[in-house]
């Protein structure tokens, strides 16, 4: 059965996200759809804010926030903060790096997977409800790793920052 990211990939990978606040092609406003469409969260916009890394510590009425640690693994779905102002929806994490389905990195691209190192990464948000969200399949899924160069993220070549 999918889950809140398999769906919100099968929607909205490769197109720039708006969010209910009314911004368009910006990480703010994917990890703000993301929020909207598959955890119900309120506010407009969900994050009040003006950059994607003065997130981190907010909203605690909708989710909970863990620093980064060197140990630390962010759990699928979950979503990141980084000192460098970015933002994105975990798609899978070890203690080495973190795919994040994000936009706008590089600047102007619409919504795809990139892989990121944790140098800067502040924590992340994970929302009420992560394990218990709505059910449904929308037929598409986040490739996994191994699926990553092909079907629909075939011409997307993930991105590797050493920040």
């Amino acid at each position: 059965m999918a889950d809140a990211l398999d769906r919100f990939y099968g929607n909205w990978h490769d197109q720039l996200v708006p969010s209910r606040g009314g911004i368009k092609g910006q990480c703010v406003s994917l990890v703000q759809k993301y929020l909207e469409e598959q955890f119900d969260a309120p506010g407009t916009p969900v994050f009040p804010v003006a950059n994607a890394n003065e997130m981190f510590g907010t909203r605690t009425d909708i989710g909970t926030w863990l620093a980064n640690t060197p140990d630390g693994v962010p759990p699928r779905g979950s979503i990141v903060t980084f000192a460098w102002n970015h933002t994105g929806v975990v798609v899978d994490a070890d203690k080495n790096s973190v795919r994040l389905f994000q936009e706008n990195d590089p600047n102007g691209s619409g919504a795809h997977v990139a892989t990121y190192g944790y140098n800067g990464l502040q924590g992340w948000f994970i929302p009420n409800g992560l394990n218990n969200n709505k059910q449904g399949d929308n037929g598409v899924g986040v490739p996994n790793r191994s699926e990553e160069h092909t079907s629909e993220l075939q011409s997307l070549e993930p991105i590797s920052y050493a920040v």
